[in-house]
């Protein structure tokens, strides 16, 4: 946890450094100390820089180099950007004992050569009021300590740099993208990525919904501009929330929270400020709106990460800037961390290693996640290696993990059988990544259901049923009728609209659409099919097929690919059709096959009609004009045209066209054989009763 100490003891050496260009500040003082990761070498540095109104001021921080000779050429570097520490001199994370911890992904960017500069901002442990969310002299400390860090001379660093930032950080590293080309144009930004950061000052200051939260940040802010530009605190508080605001501004944020003085002073100035609009006075409005982040495209990529459980940075405003930037073209990568805060946001995006974890009743068969005090995940341990503590863990691995592929590689190369199974287990690379000095980080699964496994059919069975039973409910609570949820299968695709309602034994895949009033079921099935406003679609079978308004469906009606019906179209029981339009009000009701063939509006197909649409090599069409009356048993040979108004006899092959109005006869006259039966009888067989 951070407690505040000055690291005078570690002081073991001071660096001589030349005087720079003009184009590069000078660095005043390099103060090489202990104490950095994985054998590295830390300084602390002053260096000159300039403040929001471009006149000179020096400024500290700390330039990190990797331990071991400089690859050839030099080292790229990364500019941290820390977050809210305070804005006194003690608050400064150079002269405190948690610097290095609070640095995301330290160790790892140093594994991999980089450079790590991490800048006191203007005024933290240099002269002077820090201005804090001030966005200028916040991008100007960033570069001047990349530039520093390139005067160094064992650093062999080059121009090229990413900047990094968390929460006041974040806003740094915006600011630092955006004015980079034009402040420090002999460096080469490569990319950006900001942690929750503070985008629109109006709304972290004064529309935090967290008033203790307010109080502070306006504390900070009110405290630190009334200095830097000269704005009186009467503009917001009475002369008791003035003093307040003075004294709460001498505090350093901690993560193991306030002492008791503090938290008692933040009550009050929450009193004292619960009507406080800054928005109100045009002075504070202006200088927010100017010290806000404009989303506009930067030049270079962005990374921009965000809690969703964050009561510091609203998500709501930091979703807004993404979606601005997106417009703008700016090229982006978000992250939006479920369940995520505001403090642990930076390392969580940092981390070489995250995996997916879920607490479950029963976790037998899982390994278990193991976490040290505070919370981070130390190892992984699988359920035949755990002793009674361990299994005693409900919080489990679930096989789901993103890496950094080079570490991971590493680790891999280092895997050992020294288990219960004798086998390589990938959840060793957890713990050799925090031996390592690596970030590791755990989302926890919101609904554990979603991470259960699947080993074989009957678990496969379960989660389908529980996939139904979630999908039935969403739609149920959107405004559908189901008569039956237990025996009703939807797709997730399915679009059902309100006041459907769905009978027993229905199944819905694919991209089926029914639309409002329509009753779909029982015992039917739909694929890929549009049901129409107040249809009936009963014990059918229905693939590829739209069915219009007031269209009435089987019961085992069989419609295929290409089937459209019109409005009012009633197709009855063992019909089936296929790539065929029927307009609307027209009737297929029974005992039919249509296929290839096109109806017009008003006709009716009479009982045992089939649409003969095959020769043996290809598929010709049949068209049915408007008020057709086709009979019964009717053959329809294609291709062949009914036209509108025409009739065609019961019983009838229909090969040629029949004309409109005409009726349309094809069947063989009728004869009678007088005493036929009596000649053909056998001998044996008794007369007829």
């Amino acid at each position: 946890m951070k407690t505040l100490f000055v690291l005078a003891a570690a002081t073991v050496a001071t660096v001589p450094v030349a005087a720079q260009s003009v184009t590069a500040p000078n660095l005043v003082e390099a103060v090489a100390f202990s104490g950095a990761p994985d054998g590295a070498q830390a300084y602390r540095v002053v260096y000159r820089s300039t403040d929001g109104g471009d006149a000179a001021v020096n400024v500290t921080g700390v330039v990190i180099v990797p331990a071991g000779r400089a690859p050839v050429g030099s080292r790229d570097i990364v500019a941290w950007a820390h977050g809210t520490s305070g804005i006194a001199d003690a608050c400064a994370p150079s002269i405190n004992s948690w610097l290095f911890g609070s640095i995301a992904g330290l160790s790892d960017l140093l594994k991999r050569g980089y450079i790590v500069t991490a800048t006191d901002y203007q005024g933290l442990g240099g002269p002077g009021p820090h201005p804090y969310l001030v966005g200028p002299s916040a991008a100007h400390s960033v570069l001047d300590a990349v530039r520093a860090a390139r005067a160094i001379p064992d650093a062999s660093a080059s121009s090229r740099f990413a900047v990094w930032g968390e929460s006041q950080g974040g806003h740094a590293a915006l600011w630092t993208a955006q004015l980079a080309a034009s402040y420090a144009p002999e460096l080469q930004l490569v990319a950006a990525a900001a942690a929750a950061p503070p985008v629109d000052l109006a709304a972290n200051l004064t529309g935090n919904t967290n008033a203790v939260v307010r109080a502070l940040s306006t504390a900070y802010a009110a405290a630190s501009w009334s200095s830097v530009y000269d704005v009186p605190l009467s503009t917001i508080a009475r002369p008791t929330g003035q003093d307040l605001i003075r004294r709460l501004a001498k505090n350093c944020v901690t993560l193991d929270g306030f002492k008791l003085r503090t938290k008692i002073g933040l009550a009050r100035l929450t009193y004292q400020l619960r009507g406080v609009n800054l928005s109100a006075s045009p002075r504070w409005a202006e200088l927010m709106r100017v010290n806000s982040v404009v989303p506009r495209k930067l030049g270079v990529p962005l990374l921009v990460a965000q809690g969703s459980a964050d009561v510091i940075v609203a998500p709501p405003v930091t979703r807004q800037f993404v979606e601005q930037l997106c417009r703008a073209g700016q090229p982006l990568r978000f992250v939006e961390i479920a369940g995520g805060d505001h403090v642990t946001i930076a390392k969580r995006t940092a981390a070489t290693t995250t995996m997916l974890t879920a607490r479950v009743p029963d976790p037998t068969g899982y390994g278990r996640v193991v976490r040290d005090a505070s919370g981070q995940v130390i190892r992984v341990v699988e359920h035949k290696d755990a002793d009674a503590a361990t299994l005693a863990v409900d919080e489990v691995a679930t096989s789901v993990y993103a890496f950094a592929a080079g570490p991971l590689r590493e680790a891999l190369d280092r895997l050992g059988t020294d288990n219960a199974q004798g086998e390589l287990y990938l959840t060793d690379v957890v713990e050799l990544h925090r031996a390592a000095g690596l970030a590791v980080g755990a989302q926890l699964a919101g609904d554990p259901d979603e991470t259960r496994g699947v080993n074989d059919r009957a678990q496969l069975a379960e989660l389908a049923r529980l996939l139904r039973d979630r999908t039935v409910l969403a739609h149920q609570r959107a405004g559908v009728a189901f008569l039956d949820p237990q025996t009703a299968w939807v797709d997730v695709d399915v679009l059902l609209e309100p006041d459907v309602t769905i009978a027993q034994g229905v199944q819905l895949h694919g991209r089926t659409v029914v639309r409002r009033g329509a009753v779909v079921g029982p015992d039917t099935t739909l694929i890929d099919c549009e049901v129409g406003e107040d249809a009936s679609v009963v014990r059918s079978h229905c693939s590829g097929a739209v069915i219009g308004a007031e269209a009435t469906v089987g019961p085992f009606t069989y419609l295929r690919p290409g089937a459209v019906l019109g409005r009012g179209v009633k197709t009855g029981a063992y019909v089936e059709v296929k790539a065929s339009t029927i307009g609307d009000g027209s009737k297929v009701p029974h005992l039919a096959y249509v296929g290839d063939a096109t109806v017009g509006t008003g006709s009716n197909i009479g009982a045992g009609t089939i649409v003969v649409n095959y020769d043996g090599r290809d598929k010709h069409r049949t068209t049915v004009g408007d008020d057709v009356r086709i009979g019964s048993n009717n053959v329809l040979v294609a291709p062949v045209t009914v036209h509108d108004g025409a009739y065609t006899a019961a019983g009838s092959a229909i090969t040629e066209d029949v004309p409109a109005g005409a009726l349309g006869v094809g069947r063989a006259k009728q004869r009678i054989i007088e005493g036929w039966v009596a000649r053909r009888r056998p001998p044996h067989q008794g007369s007829s009763g």
